[in-house]
């Protein structure tokens, strides 16, 4: 018999394989024994977490043994399945769970004669997770970087457990963030003007293993726009997609954008740039209430945007000065409030009308001072100006009535 053992990282394979050549005086030859491997994903767990216990089964030159039975016995936890049957790619696989003691255990896998082993952790030690959001930049861009660090008896996290992180691209803005009563450390990881992969790298001095999370980082750009950034429930917006790359020149045609959208409905998700390097589609409200997260996909870079959807809007119009001579001029100006409070977004479209004198303006757009403005100025004639204004997209409608005398 032959053994093998093989360390992959954090998880053990056990490899057995029985045969021979039969000897050496001509006579008969042994059927070579089968091999079977199993490996434990992750290699430790907390005491009522789990763990994926995969075999596979291959016969002695290396071609798929399918249909094999495979029965499993453990020394610590509760398997799933004790008898496993391989699939036609001669795998199979089944969950250990932890019963609640804490130590080292051994899984055992046996073929008829020929056995496999691996060990694991269950509640020693901490686990280290990492996740970062969004997951590809620019090379200019940032990514947020969060590692969580859960003990695996199931206690608390000490409050300021150092969590030591690594990365192969970008700069970390603290390669030694401490964690907060959650448990979690946050950091950010900037684009160095590198084009490529960054992986990165976050464990603590009692991590089982260390945790990777990769960021693609790449030279285009995407920016998003959507007009107007409010709408009505059943009203629509046009999103405007455009791709540059890193020189800020248009990507040109051909380039598919991935769209996606919290609330309401676009009518395509993938629509693909012009010779301006720009894609557009429609957002729908569908009758929906509240805030749109509208996300724009293209050649790994991304970029996202709020749309509000049916919500209603707290109307202020005013005229400074209150009222104008015949030939007098007086500025129109429009503040529209969201129910939770913010104004509309900048760049939401203000339509104004009056029944008399004349407007600089009917359509205008909020600016960063969150007020929409145009003037109305006389035309010679006396009377009073109903000055009306309303918020593309939305019902509701302010009026003011301007005496021009």
């Amino acid at each position: 018999m032959r053994i093998a053992t093989l360390t992959l990282g954090s998880s053990l394979l056990f490899l057995a394989s029985c045969g021979g050549s039969g000897g050496t005086g001509g006579g008969p030859t042994a059927p070579a024994s089968p091999i079977l491997t199993l490996a434990l994903s992750p290699s430790a767990l907390g005491l009522s977490g789990t763990a994926e216990v995969a075999v596979s089964t291959r016969n002695a030159d290396g071609s798929v043994l399918a249909n094999a039975t495979v029965t499993l016995e453990t020394s610590l936890g509760v398997l799933a399945a004790a008898s496993l049957i391989t699939g036609t790619d001669g795998r199979a696989s089944t969950l250990l769970r932890g019963d609640g003691r804490t130590g080292m255990g051994t899984v055992r896998a046996h073929l008829g004669s020929v056995n496999a082993e691996a060990t694991l952790r269950i509640g020693i030690g901490v686990s280290v997770s990492l996740r970062t959001e969004p997951a590809t930049i620019s090379t200019t861009g940032t990514s947020e970087v969060f590692a969580v660090v859960s003990r695996l008896d199931g206690q608390a996290t000490p409050v300021g457990t150092v969590v030591q992180l690594t990365t192969t691209l970008g700069r970390l803005s603290d390669p030694a963030p401490r964690t907060d009563a959650r448990g979690a450390a946050h950091v950010q990881l900037a684009g160095d003007g590198r084009v490529g992969i960054a992986t990165m790298t976050a464990t603590t001095a009692e991590a089982v293993e260390p945790a990777r999370a990769d960021v693609r980082i790449v030279d285009s750009q995407v920016s998003l726009q959507s007009i107007p950034a409010a709408i009505a429930g059943d009203g629509r917006a046009t999103v405007l997609v455009s791709v540059r790359d890193a020189n800020g020149g248009p990507v040109g045609a051909g380039v598919q954008v991935r769209l996606a959208t919290t609330l309401g409905r676009l009518d395509n998700t993938l629509p693909v740039t012009d010779t301006l390097g720009q894609a557009t589609a429609t957002l729908l409200g569908n009758n929906g209430r509240g805030k749109a997260t509208v996300t724009a996909t293209a050649d790994g870079a991304s970029a996202s945007l709020d749309v509000q959807i049916g919500q209603g809007l707290a109307l202020t119009l005013r005229a400074a000065p209150e009222a104008i001579t015949p030939n007098g001029n007086t500025l129109i100006s429009l503040l529209a409030i969201l129910p939770g409070g913010q104004p509309v977004a900048i760049g939401t479209e203000v339509l104004f009308t009056t029944s008399l004198g004349k407007l600089d303006v009917d359509r205008s757009n909020v600016q960063e001072t969150a007020i929409a403005s145009t003037i109305l100025r006389g035309t010679g004639v006396k009377g009073t100006a109903r000055v009306t204004a309303r918020v593309a997209g939305f019902a509701e409608q302010a009026s003011l009535d301007v005496p021009i005398r």
